[in-house]
């Protein structure tokens, strides 16, 4: 579990698969992220210090390095 920079959001991983989010002074939780794949295992999610960026690890069968601008689709940073 872990804020945002700005205090605003807590960010939190029930399964280490997807990652939500809630206001920080309590609402309605929002899915960040959604995966299917099977064995898909995420690692170690946190915010960049402007908040702009979601930086987790993604492994299945591999380890790689994933950002997502939050609010556009991810990018894999090799």
């Amino acid at each position: 579990m872990f804020y945002s920079p700005d205090g605003r959001w807590l960010y939190f991983q029930p399964n280490h698969l997807n990652i939500y989010r809630m206001p920080a002074d309590g609402g309605p939780v929002q899915q960040v992220m959604q995966f299917q794949e099977s064995g898909l295992f995420l690692e170690e999610p946190t915010i960049s210090p402007d908040g702009r960026y979601l930086v987790y690890c993604r492994s299945n069968g591999g380890s790689s390095l994933w950002v997502l601008r939050l609010g556009n689709a991810q990018t894999r940073v090799q």
